[in-house]
């Protein structure tokens, strides 16, 4: 049986290029697509600019999955029964591409999250930074409200998406502690 995913590989590609050039012209060399603000994101055009960016981004990174052409698919038809907030809310509450669902879950789509982070500086104005510099963001949040256990069980599974994808370089990983660090240090904050 041929290998399917190369034409699904070329065909999203195709969409996102042909369709994407209409809609979103180039405005500057560094951005193909329309940045958009926080009050235009609710819209059918920032999804559709985010859905490409998206695809694009794991083509790019070679990471790309066929699951990626379903990437946040519900929120244009949740949008015409729901307001903006109340959507994105359920989005990030029932999507493994978000921290919210890995918090309330404990599993994730750990290079889907990486690639959102990525993405979403091509996008969105409020969103200037790149997957290595939103994860330094989320870590730094994520210190206040979860245990050492699990900040490093997050920190060493976007390190391996980040080091996968060459977004980040091995010599930025810092050292990792031994569980028996991890339990010291919990018990000399109790």
């Amino acid at each position: 049986m041929p290998d399917l995913l190369p034409t699904w590989k070329d065909r999203c590609t195709r969409i996102c290029w042909k369709n994407g050039a209409k809609r979103f012209k180039k405005k500057n060399k560094k951005n193909f697509f329309e940045m958009f603000t926080k009050e235009e994101r609710s819209k059918f055009p920032y999804w559709f600019a985010h859905w490409c960016a998206y695809n694009m981004t794991a083509l790019v990174l070679k990471n790309w999955k066929f699951k990626y052409l379903f990437h946040d698919f519900e929120k244009p038809w949740l949008r015409l029964f729901l307001p903006y907030p109340k959507v994105q809310q359920w989005h990030r509450n029932h999507n493994k591409h978000h921290i919210e669902y890995w918090l309330k879950h404990n599993k994730a789509d750990w290079d889907g999250m990486v690639i959102d982070w990525e993405c979403s500086r091509y996008t969105k104005e409020s969103q200037p930074l790149d997957a290595f510099g939103q994860f330094k963001v989320e870590y730094g949040k994520l210190e206040k409200m979860v245990s050492p256990v699990r900040l490093q069980d997050f920190k060493v599974n976007i390190e391996k998406s980040l080091l996968k994808m060459g977004l980040m370089k091995r010599n930025d990983i810092a050292p990792e502690f031994s569980l028996k660090e991890m339990i010291k240090e919990v018990e000399s904050n109790d």
